[in-house]
């Protein structure tokens, strides 16, 4: 049986204001070739009448109790068929009704690309604003680190890597996908394509948008095991930034800049 392109993997709990939006965006795609799995995590709101609405376009649905976001992402992996896998979560959606298509077509013509990545949009509904990312000067994986300027929703992972590099750590509560992208990243130096167009939109209620203090804790944690030497002179270097800025330039920068360099992105 022929593989699907896309596995398309949505969690949730308790998600009636937003799942219907997330799961018209999924639906209405041009680009067919997809599955649709729906990990909800035991809702107790509306949120599986909603789901109930549209069973008939949704692949797997599975509800049960789980431990976390990544628990309930990992549930949808290890069921997961499909080549290439994108997480499009409850107050997540597609920017549009041709995003899969314009994907499809950077695969066809860079089929050796593992990780495909885009920009996306932060939209705060109740204020009306909208922020964009930009990520076309991502060189290196301290520009990552240095930004946290991670949309996960606008990533596209190959399956193999989840078989490579392992599952999603269940330890972390928020930036799991923040550590697994660095191990993609930096110990696989998997192959990866850059699309300069917005993938995604997430809105402001994300869970990393409401608990900051487990958010920093756990990219602290992760700068430390992918760049322990930054992690430990960042306060010192930030300090001969600021103090003593004709010596950073002449001497910190350059050195900076040659370890930065060892850990360019694989683009392709």
């Amino acid at each position: 049986m022929k593989r699907p392109k896309f596995s398309i993997i949505t969690i949730c709990k308790n998600e009636e204001d937003y799942i219907e939006k997330t799961i018209q965006s999924v639906i209405n795609q041009e680009f067919c070739d997809f599955e649709f799995i729906i990990i909800d995590g035991k809702s107790t709101d509306s949120t599986l009448d909603i789901i109930e609405k549209y069973k008939e376009k949704i692949d797997l649905i599975i509800s049960e109790k789980d431990s976390g976001i990544y628990s309930a992402m990992n549930k949808g992996i290890s069921h997961a068929k499909g080549d290439f896998l994108c997480f499009m979560n409850a107050n997540d959606f597609f920017y549009d009704d041709k995003t899969l298509s314009r994907v499809n077509e950077i695969i066809k013509k860079t089929p050796e690309a593992e990780l495909i990545f885009g920009e996306g949009q932060y939209r705060d509904f109740k204020a009306q604003k909208v922020i964009q990312t930009d990520f076309s000067n991502w060189q290196t994986c301290y520009d990552i680190m240095e930004k946290y300027s991670l949309f996960h929703q606008s990533m596209y992972f190959k399956r193999e890597l989840f078989e490579k590099f392992g599952l999603y750590r269940e330890d972390f509560k928020i930036a799991s996908d923040y550590f697994f992208t660095f191990k993609c990243l930096m110990k696989g130096k998997v192959k990866t394509k850059y699309i300069n167009e917005v993938l995604s939109i997430r809105t402001n209620e994300g869970i990393g948008s409401c608990n900051k203090k487990v958010l920093y804790k756990e990219v602290g944690k992760t700068k430390n095991y992918f760049f322990p030497f930054y992690a430990k002179f960042c306060p010192i270097i930030k300090l001969l930034r600021f103090y003593h800025p004709v010596f950073y330039k002449k001497y910190v920068e350059k050195v900076l800049n040659k370890i930065k360099n060892r850990k360019k992105i694989n683009y392709v």
